[in-house]
């Protein structure tokens, strides 16, 4: 069976100066799930079957992301 995502959480994060690319200014959407699986992993990171996946992306990604997974929901709750 899959991980379940068990808990989501955002932040929005504004790029204030770097040297590597000409992105001052810009604005991200760092997203923290917590993924929950009943079997064991070896990870050292993972205690008792939840794990942390993070991932950053555009605001205009994270609407559409936001989206599918209200989507998701929606369809899980039917099928409960």
């Amino acid at each position: 069976m899959p991980p379940r995502c068990v808990d989501l959480a955002w932040r929005l994060a504004v790029t204030a100066s770097t040297s590597e690319t000409n992105a001052s200014g810009v604005s991200r959407v760092v997203v923290r799930l917590t993924l929950e699986d009943d079997d064991a992993r070896s990870d050292d990171d993972a205690r008792d079957g939840r794990w942390f996946e993070q991932m950053e992306m555009s605001v205009a990604q994270f609407y559409a992301f936001a989206g599918a997974v209200r989507e998701a929901r929606a369809a899980t709750l039917e099928g409960a």
